[in-house]
């Protein structure tokens, strides 16, 4: 089992707008499997459990609408790898 945590703060705080808000979508296989949202101050475990290909997609907008989408793919492999001594 693998995993991120996700959370959001402002880059800037000298300018800082606050109350950013995110979206986010997992994917196994092309499929949606978990979803959710999460804002300032808050962190959301994520948790890859199959061995496959997973995609993570981020969406967050400040109080300004300012916007930026994040797309992040993990490979979860639980098997060892095989070793020949020769």
């Amino acid at each position: 089992i693998s995993g991120v945590n996700l959370f959001v703060e402002d880059p800037n705080p000298i300018h800082a707008s606050n109350n950013a808000q995110c979206e986010y979508v997992v994917e196994w296989n092309g499929e949606p499997i978990n979803s959710g949202g999460f804002g300032e101050g808050e962190s959301v475990p994520i948790t890859f459990s199959e061995d496959s290909e997973h995609n993570l997609t981020i969406i967050c907008e400040d109080a300004l609408g300012n916007q930026v989408e994040d797309r992040e793919r993990f490979l979860v492999d639980s098997n060892p790898p095989e070793t020949i001594k020769t």
